[in-house]
């Protein structure tokens, strides 16, 4: 008697914060462990892709943005030095989507980076943002994987770790999701890789 009471109470505790979350009217709520599992993991898909001639001007400020990683090619002191002796700009924004709503988690790439065109690049800079229902964002990351600053072409990894709830409290997904892009010295960038 005492232990059908106990489950009772335990079952009533686990069940009132997942109605308490929302209640459908417009408004996420948390899903049992096993269903948000399936929403998160879902296939994603390639979301808003533009590429665009930069100013130098605008290149350098790009730095300036919160959570920017900036790279230079050897040889230059300072990032207005190696945005200097480019020939040209390019900026470059695109997201890769994963999951499915309320357990969406998007990652966006944006990157300036400035080359001698046809020869090699001399400046990158990246920002990796993040957006989602209710999955909120643990960190931001991004780095080169292949070829790199002085070279004629590279391709930065932009990853985020999620943090998504479940109507479990003490049960949270944490997915990793990343999006690979690839850039050259000749001013084009196209998505070759994803999570």
């Amino acid at each position: 008697m005492v232990r059908k009471a106990l489950i009772t109470l335990l079952l009533a505790a686990i069940v009132v914060p997942a109605a308490a979350a929302g209640n459908g009217n417009g408004k996420a709520k948390p899903l049992d462990p096993s269903q948000a599992q399936a929403l998160a993991s879902t296939p994603g898909q390639s979301l808003e892709t533009t590429i665009s001639r930069a100013s130098k001007a605008d290149a350098l400020a790009a730095s300036t943005q919160p959570g920017a990683q900036t790279e230079l090619a050897s040889g230059f002191a300072t990032a207005a030095q190696a945005v200097a002796a480019s020939t040209g700009c390019t900026a470059w924004q695109s997201g890769w989507g994963w999951g499915t709503w309320p357990y969406d988690q998007q990652v966006y790439d944006h990157t300036y980076y400035c080359a001698v065109t046809g020869d090699h690049i001399t400046y990158r800079t990246t920002t990796v943002t993040t957006g989602g229902t209710l999955c909120g964002t643990e960190s931001r990351n991004n780095w080169i994987v292949s070829g790199g600053i002085g070279y004629f072409w590279m391709v930065v990894h932009a990853e985020a770790r999620f943090a998504c709830p479940t109507a479990v409290p003490w049960v949270t997904l944490h997915p990793t999701d990343w999006l690979e892009t690839s850039y050259n010295a000749w001013g084009n960038a196209a998505q070759v890789g994803h999570s």
